[in-house]
């Protein structure tokens, strides 16, 4: 609604925490395994846990760090219960064009993944013509 908060939720708590069978880290993943790590264990937002481009601990004092602006660049961790944590209220998921359009009428805007067979990875170049029909 109209007094939503416009939160963007720590990319480096993905990278960090989101472990599944389909989920690695820098090394890729599926949303929806984010969505259930939000809705589960909550996540704090950019400002607390900055973006670094590397893995890091995942959980207890990294949660949240605050680091000086100036050199020299050092970082403390902030206490929990000092910061923030967000949560999902629901998740799931839908295939299909009128499921798609129901949902985003009764909850508004809704996170789309697509299927990604092997033929995707081999790609170098010119139009790409799937005859797969995969659909996960």
């Amino acid at each position: 609604g109209p007094s939503a908060e416009d939160i963007i939720i720590s990319p480096q708590v993905v990278v960090d925490c989101v472990r599944t069978n389909s989920s690695h880290g820098c090394f890729g993943g599926n949303a929806n395994d984010v969505f259930q790590y939000l809705y589960d264990k909550g996540m704090t937002d950019d400002s607390c846990k900055p973006f670094v481009s590397k893995t890091q601990k995942c959980g207890g004092e990294g949660d949240c760090t605050v680091c000086n602006a100036e050199a020299p660049f050092n970082c403390s961790a902030v206490p929990e219960g000092q910061f923030r944590r967000y949560y999902a209220k629901e998740h799931g998921l839908v295939k299909g064009e009128d499921p798609m359009m129901s949902e985003i009428y009764a909850r508004g805007p809704i996170e789309c993944m697509m299927a990604t067979p092997r033929i995707f990875e081999d790609y170098s170049g010119g139009i790409l013509c799937d005859t797969t029909n995969a659909t996960n």
